[in-house]
């Protein structure tokens, strides 16, 4: 979560807007799997959503959903940037727009949404962020909570 955190921060500073934590987006509770690989969840139980103490997506989704909206509905005009993780991003667009099929969700990517009338849209998924400093090195993270 500390890199959530400064990802939003470095977004915020970079912008020049405040920013603020909002509790209801914090990454899903993984329970006794706190800690082990994507790899080795999936390996033993088919996915994390089979694994035992791990929270449902009905319950991200009845945090972060409200949420989205109150965040939006906060900030007049927008637009808005939510720095959130992967189980909360992918249970958010399969909710608003469950005939996309499911992103990739690579680590640092974005997301770009559209409320109108109420209304979500899912404009565009698994975008990469144009680097200011490609000299270095790239690194792919193994996932793991």
């Amino acid at each position: 979560m500390g890199r959530a955190a400064e990802t939003a921060r470095i977004i915020a500073e970079t912008a020049r807007v405040p920013h603020s934590k909002d509790d209801r987006f914090t990454d899903r509770d993984y329970g006794p799997w706190t800690g082990y690989s994507e790899f080795t969840v999936a390996g033993r139980w088919g996915s994390p959503d089979q694994a035992p103490g791990v929270e449902p997506t009905a319950a991200i989704l009845a945090r972060a959903r409200p949420a989205l909206d109150a965040v939006l509905d906060s900030i007049p005009g927008g637009p808005v940037a939510i720095v959130t993780h992967d189980a909360v991003i992918r249970a958010l667009l399969a909710d608003l727009d469950p005939a996309r099929s499911r992103p990739s969700d690579p680590p640092g990517c974005w997301n770009h949404l559209t409320r109108t009338q109420g209304t979500w849209t899912v404009e565009e998924v698994d975008q990469k962020p144009v680097l200011a400093n490609l000299s270095a090195p790239a690194r792919r993270d193994q996932r793991s909570w």
